[in-house]
């Protein structure tokens, strides 16, 4: 479970109001868990819309989507690296939970509004900052990765998600 120690470990830098590095690590944990949503709601696995590359890297394949009768409101260009944007817009069209939609593109406009901003340009990333852009607290943003992760089919307890923090408080205690 790969994706459950990733938000923990973003969860960390959190804490440590590593708020640069925090939004930065967005977008992988997006595409990770929009690609297990894309299973687990729209029955699809990566194969069944696109063609992996000689080096491994999944493309889109517009045959195999009109095959399956998707019709997104935007081209999805043949042979473009599958991206949470891509999952997105195919999942727009098949999946009926409005949750996990809404989820999904409450996090797209996040990585959109700060994470691209944060990768590309220089920019001192606050938690004021992002709040300014989002309109949500980075703990809320982290709410919603952990939301999205039970969608997605991981089942991590409030417990579990408090780990690190226990951990901590058994060291010092032992010191």
């Amino acid at each position: 479970m790969k994706e459950y120690e990733y938000l923990l470990a973003m969860q960390t830098k959190l804490w440590k109001k590593q708020y640069g590095d925090f939004i930065k690590d967005l977008t992988p944990i997006f595409f990770s868990l929009s690609e297990k949503v894309l299973k687990q709601c729209g029955g699809l696995c990566f194969k069944d819309i696109g063609n992996q590359d000689k080096k491994g890297v999944w493309k889109l394949n517009k045959a195999k989507l009109i095959n399956l009768k998707i019709h997104t409101k935007y081209d999805l260009k043949d042979r473009s690296f599958i991206s949470s944007l891509n999952i997105l817009e195919i999942l727009d069209t098949l999946c009926i939970n409005q949750e996990v939609m809404s989820l999904m593109h409450k996090i797209r406009d996040v990585e959109e509004e700060v994470r691209n901003l944060a990768a590309h340009q220089i920019v001192g990333v606050t938690d004021a900052w992002i709040k300014r852009k989002t309109k949500l607290e980075p703990e809320e943003i982290m709410d919603l990765l952990f939301q999205l992760a039970e969608c997605a089919g991981l089942h991590i307890s409030k417990r579990n998600r408090d780990i690190y923090n226990q951990m901590n408080k058994e060291l010092i205690d032992k010191l």
